[in-house]
This record gives structure tokens, sequence and C-alpha cells, in this order.
């Protein structure tokens, strides 16, 4: 099943201070029936929230939108495991749009709109000891740590672990903002270190230890909190869907590593035809340079700069449409071999698929039609210009895949589709001109 069909609903709004939206990630969309089902039967009985659902190829481009002016998107790209990633992002969505997030294999027993109207905050605690999660190796500043325990009854489980995959707050809620600031002040402890246990170093640096040690800091300044108790007074139950969770049988789990780094010293990223859209730790390519950080740079000759399997990840958004179909597929080619094992690709194109649905459903006219198709449009401040003197030979595209042609060129490419997302059409207006009707797709070089 995958959830991208259902998951997504309209932004109705709310009066109460914790708005109507609930979040969740996965590393794919694609989940086994019983598990979808679950999910939707969970979304039907909570028919008033918004519901969010990000897979890895959503929630990568949510940061890099929303944080890339931040240390803490270098962060979560530098880290090497999906849960410390997982960690960083339900902390930066929460602030920006409030709501509740619960881990994709837990489950709660209690109604959505059960949460009060006038609550900012609802914090709980694990039955897992702080103790036993934390060390002199894993632990920032271990000792200070240990002598600020908040014992003046203002939480009521100081010796027990934070809850943090299931976390209730408001938008903009501080302690959310302050967890952001401890996961970029305390970085550099966990940097160029290998760690015996992976699972307690990822734990310590962005996980429950990490959420502990701000929420002690944001109940010392404030003294009131909003808390449930144990798992939320046993109506949350931790990896239950199925028994024992998702990631049970998952080989690439971080707690199955050992005497491994978290964070990565160096990637070597690179973001292709960038345009003005610069990422932070990437080298951006361009063939004509419009923004400062950029790289002049042919792609035809992108290996005389980077050799085969070297690359850690490859970003190619409307590239790729620019150059005949040829071309194109010896791109895809080339790319996978300058990526390393378990290097990615992420390509954003025109979807032909989506085109030819928009037109033959008239949500698209045919001036639309073939502006999808052929562009020839330059884009400045935000408007469009359309086949006129300020268009260049770099603005038309010549040539279109559908999502069963971008599939067949990744696996013989050596990827593995990892991630898909196409644009919606269905709320378009007819001559309203907007960057286009893509397809985004994601492999992995197995």
């Amino acid at each position: 099943m995958n959830l991208l069909s259902f998951y997504d609903a309209p932004n109705e709004p709310s009066q109460k201070l914790i708005p109507n939206n609930f979040f969740q990630t996965y590393k794919t969309s694609l989940v086994d029936e019983e598990h979808g089902n679950l999910l939707r039967q969970f979304r039907q009985a909570n028919q008033d929230f918004n519901f969010y659902f990000y897979d890895d190829l959503r929630m990568d481009d949510y940061m890099a939108r929303n944080w890339r002016h931040r240390k803490i998107y270098e962060i979560y790209k530098l880290s090497k495991f999906g849960a410390s990633k997982a960690d960083i992002w339900r902390y930066c969505i929460l602030y920006d749009m409030g709501g509740v997030y619960l881990d994709f294999d837990s489950h709660i027993n209690f109604k959505l709109n059960s949460i009060p109207n006038d609550t900012e905050e609802i914090v709980s605690f694990e039955n897992n000891l702080l103790s036993s999660l934390i060390d002199s190796e894993y632990t920032p500043n271990f000792e200070a740590f240990l002598n600020n325990v908040p014992r003046d009854g203002t939480l009521s489980h100081v010796d027990n672990i934070a809850l943090n995959w299931l976390l209730v707050f408001k938008r903009r809620h501080p302690l959310l903002l302050k967890v952001i600031e401890n996961i970029e002040e305390y970085s550099e402890f966990f940097s160029n270190k290998k760690f015996t246990s992976v699972l307690l170093a990822v734990t310590n640096c962005t996980g429950p230890v990490m959420f502990t040690r701000t929420l002690w800091e944001y109940a010392r300044d404030t003294k009131k909190i909003n808390q449930c108790g144990i798992d939320f007074n046993g109506q949350a139950i931790f990896k239950a869907i199925p028994p024992n969770g998702t990631y049970s049988l998952d080989t690439s789990r971080y707690a199955n590593f050992s005497n491994t780094e978290i964070l990565d010293t160096e990637k070597i990223l690179l973001n292709l035809g960038c345009g003005d859209d610069i990422y932070p730790l990437y080298y951006n390519y361009d063939a004509v340079k419009k923004a400062e950080g950029v790289k002049e740079l042919d792609i035809n000759k992108l290996n005389e700069f980077h050799q085969a399997n070297s690359v850690d990840e490859i970003l190619a958004k409307d590239v790729l449409e620019h150059v005949g179909f040829p071309t194109a597929i010896s791109w895809i080619q080339n790319w996978a071999g300058l990526l390393k094992k378990g290097g990615v690709l992420t390509i954003k194109t025109p979807c032909l698929d989506i085109i030819l649905e928009a037109f033959t459903q008239s949500k698209i006219h045919i001036e639309d039609l073939n502006y999808y198709l052929f562009a020839g449009v330059s884009w400045e401040n935000g408007s469009a210009e359309w086949d006129t003197n300020k268009t260049t030979t770099f603005d038309w595209h010549r040539c279109c895949f559908s999502y069963d042609a971008l599939s067949i060129l990744f696996n013989n490419a050596g990827l593995s589709i990892a991630g898909v997302e196409l644009d919606r059409f269905e709320d378009m207006v007819p001559g309203m001109k907007n960057h286009g009707l893509n397809i985004t797709i994601r492999g992995i070089k197995s």
C-alpha cells in the first residue's frame, strides 16, 4: 500500500493552542497492507486532524526548504543513520507547524481530539531509567549533566528518560527550539569519533537523552510544564505495529551497529543544474552562474572533477529535461557510476503521466500542455516570462519521462527505487503558471 495515496488531509484550522496536525515518517511510503490498513483505521477514528506522512524523500525536501540556513540542516545531512534524521525532523516540523508526532510503528489508545484546547505541550516519560542510557563516552558534559537533575518537584519522573517517540506541542514552542539549539551546540562532541554503541550515541546526540536534557533546562526556567506520567499514563504503546516494531528485522537499523561514527566527517554531495537554489555542504554546479556559491560546469565534464564510486549523493532538480533523450539516458548511467555503494541519486523532472492526465481531465488547457512539456520560461522574482527575448537555450525542454521509463533507467543503472513523489494537479487552475508537473524519484546504488 502506498501511504501517499491517502495520508495527507486538508489543512483544517483549529482553535486549540496545539493545532490538529498529526505527523509520521518512515523511510518509504510503501508498506504492507496490514500496516497500511491499521493507519487508515487510525485516521478514520481521528477525522478532525490533518494527517501528514513523510518518507525520506519528503523529509529531505522539507529540511532543505525550511532549515538549510541553520547548522541543524548540516547535522541532518551528515547523520549516518535514519534515526537521527527522524529525530531532527520531528523537532523541526513540530516547531514549524505544531501538533502531534508519533513513531510510525507505535500506537496510542486515546483520541487525538482529547488533547485539551488550552494546553501548550504534553510530555511523558518512559519506564527506562535515564542512568541506563548515559555515560561519559556518549553524554556531553556528563558530570555537569548528572549534577543538574531538577529535583524541585517541577518534573514528576526525573529519574526516567523523557519520551520522544510521541510528542505533543504547540507551534513555535520554545522547548522544541531549545532542543534544536542543543543538538547544534553539542554536535562537535559527536563529530570525528567512533562509538562503542551506536544506539547510545544516537540516543544522546539527537534522541531521548538530548530531549531529556532540554526538558530539564526548560522546566528549571519555567517551573511549569504539562506532564502525563509514564507512556502517557499507559495509553501509548512503543513499537506495537507489528509486535516488536517495523524495524525489528531491518539489518541496516542503527541499533545493530557498533564501533562506528554517527556523523560523517565528509560527504561528497552534488547539486547539478542548481540555478540560484544553493545547498550548504553541496558542490553547487550550473552551466550558467546565477548566484554566489555556484561553480560553472558543463555536466558532460563532471567526470573530470569527481571519480567513479566516490560521490555520496547527486541531486538533479529540473536538469534532465533540458537535453536530448539519448544524452539524458547517458547522464543517468554516468551519475550512477559516480556514486558510492549506498549513494543516492534524486531526480526531479516533468512527468509525462501527470501532464497528460491533467490535460485529459481539463485541469490544464492546450497552452498549458505546451508550457509544461516544452517550457521556454525565464523565471525572475517569482514570475514567468514564457517564449520571450529573455528566454535562453537553457530554458527549453528537449525530452520528457514517464514513471515507468525512469524506473527502468534507474534499474538498468544499478539503482533501486527508494522513493517517488508526483506533483498534484487536482486543484490547479488553468492558465496559472507554476514551475511544473513533476516527478521526484530517488534511487540507491546497490
